[in-house]
Protein backbone atom coordinates (compact mmCIF):
# COMPACT_ATOMS: atom_id res chain seq x y z
CA UNK A 1 0.00 0.00 0.00
CA UNK A 2 2.56 2.35 0.84
CA UNK A 3 4.59 1.66 -2.35
CA UNK A 4 1.74 2.45 -4.26
CA UNK A 5 0.86 5.83 -2.33
CA UNK A 6 4.46 6.66 -2.74
CA UNK A 7 4.36 5.73 -6.40
CA UNK A 8 1.52 7.57 -7.33
CA UNK A 9 2.91 10.86 -5.11
CA UNK A 10 5.75 10.87 -7.64
CA UNK A 11 3.85 10.45 -10.50
CA UNK A 12 1.24 13.61 -9.70
CA UNK A 13 4.88 15.72 -8.46
CA UNK A 14 6.48 14.44 -11.98
CA UNK A 15 2.93 15.50 -13.68
CA UNK A 16 2.43 18.82 -12.27
CA UNK A 17 6.50 19.99 -12.87
CA UNK A 18 5.97 18.82 -16.49
CA UNK A 19 3.00 21.36 -16.48
CA UNK A 20 4.52 24.45 -15.05
CA UNK A 21 6.07 25.77 -17.61
CA UNK A 22 8.23 28.79 -17.56
CA UNK A 23 6.36 31.86 -19.45
CA UNK A 24 7.61 33.42 -22.77
CA UNK A 25 7.57 35.99 -25.46
CA UNK A 26 4.12 36.04 -27.08
CA UNK A 27 4.62 39.31 -28.80
CA UNK A 28 6.67 42.30 -29.46
CA UNK A 29 5.27 45.10 -30.98
CA UNK A 30 6.95 48.75 -31.48
CA UNK A 31 4.83 51.74 -32.57
CA UNK A 32 6.78 51.44 -35.64
CA UNK A 33 9.58 50.08 -37.36
CA UNK A 34 11.99 53.20 -38.85
CA UNK A 35 12.82 56.09 -36.51
CA UNK A 36 14.87 59.14 -36.25
CA UNK A 37 17.21 60.47 -33.90
CA UNK A 38 15.31 62.40 -31.03
CA UNK A 39 11.93 60.34 -31.91
CA UNK A 40 9.98 58.09 -29.33
CA UNK A 41 9.94 54.88 -29.81
CA UNK A 42 7.02 52.81 -27.75
CA UNK A 43 7.63 48.88 -27.06
CA UNK A 44 5.17 46.49 -25.45
CA UNK A 45 5.76 43.02 -24.93
CA UNK A 46 3.05 40.39 -24.02
CA UNK A 47 4.46 37.06 -22.26
CA UNK A 48 2.87 33.82 -21.54
CA UNK A 49 1.47 32.45 -18.53
CA UNK A 50 0.58 35.47 -15.52
CA UNK A 51 2.23 38.45 -14.78
CA UNK A 52 3.08 37.38 -11.27
CA UNK A 53 5.36 34.97 -13.18
CA UNK A 54 7.97 37.36 -14.05
CA UNK A 55 9.54 40.00 -11.89
CA UNK A 56 11.21 42.23 -14.14
CA UNK A 57 11.90 43.45 -17.67
CA UNK A 58 14.60 45.13 -19.29
CA UNK A 59 15.83 45.71 -22.32
CA UNK A 60 19.42 46.50 -23.85
CA UNK A 61 21.12 47.14 -27.51
CA UNK A 62 23.14 44.68 -28.39
CA UNK A 63 25.27 47.20 -30.58
CA UNK A 64 26.06 49.68 -27.71
CA UNK A 65 25.63 48.27 -24.26
CA UNK A 66 29.05 49.76 -23.04
CA UNK A 67 26.87 52.92 -23.72
CA UNK A 68 23.51 52.38 -23.15
CA UNK A 69 21.76 51.77 -19.98
CA UNK A 70 19.42 48.71 -19.41
CA UNK A 71 15.82 50.11 -19.95
CA UNK A 72 13.54 48.43 -17.17
CA UNK A 73 9.69 47.90 -18.51
CA UNK A 74 6.79 47.77 -16.53
CA UNK A 75 3.73 45.73 -16.33
CA UNK A 76 1.26 47.71 -17.94
CA UNK A 77 -1.48 46.80 -15.10
CA UNK A 78 -4.72 45.37 -16.68
CA UNK A 79 -4.27 41.99 -15.54
CA UNK A 80 -2.33 41.28 -18.93
CA UNK A 81 1.27 40.08 -18.72
CA UNK A 82 2.38 42.88 -21.23
CA UNK A 83 5.35 45.00 -20.20
CA UNK A 84 5.99 48.26 -22.24
CA UNK A 85 8.32 51.43 -22.37
CA UNK A 86 8.43 54.39 -24.02
CA UNK A 87 11.89 56.53 -24.01
CA UNK A 88 13.36 59.00 -26.32
CA UNK A 89 15.94 57.84 -28.80
CA UNK A 90 18.99 59.76 -28.58
CA UNK A 91 19.38 62.92 -30.39
CA UNK A 92 23.56 61.67 -31.95
CA UNK A 93 21.90 57.96 -32.49
CA UNK A 94 23.87 57.06 -35.48
CA UNK A 95 21.64 55.44 -38.20
CA UNK A 96 21.49 51.83 -38.50
CA UNK A 97 19.74 48.77 -37.68
CA UNK A 98 19.29 47.96 -33.88
CA UNK A 99 18.76 44.59 -32.52
CA UNK A 100 17.35 45.27 -29.31
CA UNK A 101 18.18 42.43 -26.38
CA UNK A 102 15.28 41.27 -23.69
CA UNK A 103 16.44 39.79 -20.38
CA UNK A 104 13.16 38.89 -18.31
CA UNK A 105 13.58 37.43 -14.92
CA UNK A 106 10.92 35.01 -13.35
CA UNK A 107 9.79 35.23 -9.78
CA UNK A 108 12.64 33.24 -8.23
CA UNK A 109 15.42 35.38 -9.93
CA UNK A 110 16.48 33.18 -12.76
CA UNK A 111 16.50 34.55 -16.46
CA UNK A 112 13.90 33.11 -18.48
CA UNK A 113 15.24 31.74 -21.88
CA UNK A 114 14.37 31.15 -25.32
CA UNK A 115 15.49 28.88 -27.97
CA UNK A 116 14.87 32.07 -30.05
CA UNK A 117 18.17 34.00 -28.98
CA UNK A 118 20.75 32.83 -30.92
CA UNK A 119 23.89 35.34 -30.84
CA UNK A 120 22.16 36.92 -27.71
CA UNK A 121 24.71 38.37 -25.17
CA UNK A 122 22.98 40.20 -22.64
CA UNK A 123 19.11 39.11 -22.27
CA UNK A 124 18.30 35.53 -23.42
CA UNK A 125 14.49 35.80 -23.21
CA UNK A 126 13.77 37.71 -26.82
CA UNK A 127 15.22 39.96 -29.39
CA UNK A 128 13.93 42.52 -31.42
CA UNK A 129 15.30 44.68 -34.32
CA UNK A 130 14.24 48.50 -35.38
CA UNK A 131 15.89 51.01 -38.07
CA UNK A 132 17.32 54.54 -37.27
CA UNK A 133 17.36 56.18 -40.76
Amino acid sequence: MKKVFIISFLFLISLFTALATEPEIKTIKLDKTDYKPGDIISVSIEFTGKPIEIQSVEIISREYRTNTPKLMMQLLGDGKNIWVLQTNLPYDAPYGIYNVEVKAINKNGEEITSNNCEGCIYGKTGVFKFEVK
